[in-house]
């Protein structure tokens, strides 16, 4: 789903180097092909799809739906990965395993592929970098034996903390910046008792301390992710619905889905 609601991007059955643009009422906008093995990533804007190849050395490409074309953003690096693009859409970010994954670092540039900057991280396996609304920090995830950690790096003056860290089967953990890019909401579910619960923190960034915005119990096909710093959605399969609920009223708000 594109960042605006307005567009779906799918594969087409009959061929499956073809995805199809579509509206949520089901209209057909385009449809075009990508070479054999390319990666769908996200979108970078309401009208601009990510792709990334296979090959050790990868490019990340663009694909514009308002002129159909494509272009190289990125060349000759080996292995992008989690490709993110800033709130303004004037950056993008990637994530750059080095030495056989023994450093990692942030690779910053401009939407044109110029400017590029090469920020070292000091942790390794990161994934999901995240940019903050403000465009000042980059925050990210990194797995090892002790668990998963969460570090936020100030790109400008290259300063980097851990925020948190959490159980290592929480590699998949929701990570969402505040509106004021002060904080980071981050969501935890974990074993409590025989029952699962959810918890989501706000981690101050510029303390790294921390604050409960919720912690509630979730059943077997329900989801729980942080919207921003006053509500969350929750995802129910039986029966099948979404809703956005405020952190003090877990089983209120208002139901935006069913089927």
């Amino acid at each position: 789903l594109s960042p605006d609601g307005k567009h779906f991007v799918n594969q087409d059955s009959t061929d499956l180097q073809r995805k199809i643009i579509i509206e949520p009422n089901g209209r057909q906008v385009t449809s075009f092909r990508i070479a054999g093995g390319y990666t769908f990533e996200g979108w970078r804007d309401s009208n601009t799809l990510l792709f990334t190849t296979p090959q050790s050395f990868r490019r990340l490409h663009s694909y514009s739906i308002a002129d159909g074309r494509s272009r190289v953003l990125i060349d000759s690096l080996a292995r992008v990965t989690f490709p993110e693009w800033s709130s303004d859409g004037k950056r993008i970010s990637v994530i750059h395993p080095k030495n056989f994954g023994s450093r990692y670092e942030l690779i910053t540039l401009d939407a044109s592929g110029a400017n590029q900057r090469h920020l070292p991280l000091k942790r390794v396996h990161g994934t999901l970098n995240l940019w903050s609304p403000d465009g000042r920090y980059m925050a990210y995830r990194s797995q090892s034996r002790a668990g998963v950690h969460v570090n936020v790096l100030e790109i400008a003056s290259r300063r980097e903390r851990t925020l948190a860290q959490l159980r290592p089967d929480a590699q998949g953990a929701p990570l969402v910046w505040s509106v004021d890019s002060r904080s980071l909401i981050i969501t935890q579910t974990r074993d409590s008792a025989g029952a699962r619960r959810t918890g989501i923190r706000a981690y101050d960034v510029a303390s790294g301390s921390s604050r409960v915005l919720a912690d509630l119990p979730v059943t077997p096909g329900e989801i729980v992710v942080p919207l921003d710093e006053t509500s969350m959605v929750v995802r129910q399969s039986q029966p099948w619905t979404v809703r956005v609920a405020p952190y003090s009223n877990p089983s209120g708000g208002v139901t935006v889905l069913s089927g």
